[in-house]
């Protein structure tokens, strides 16, 4: 492999972590502010 591809290949791996790292963080920050609806209704 060329040094160019591993630099794609790094970058592409990179990125898709990014993204799942993205999505996990906000879908955990959505159930927490679920669970804290629920504890707000009287």
């Amino acid at each position: 492999m060329q040094f160019s591809d591993w630099v794609q290949l790094v970058f592409m791996v990179f990125l898709t972590l990014a993204i799942i790292i993205k999505f996990t963080v906000s879908f955990h920050r959505d159930l927490r502010n679920q669970q804290d609806d629920e504890q707000y209704i009287p």
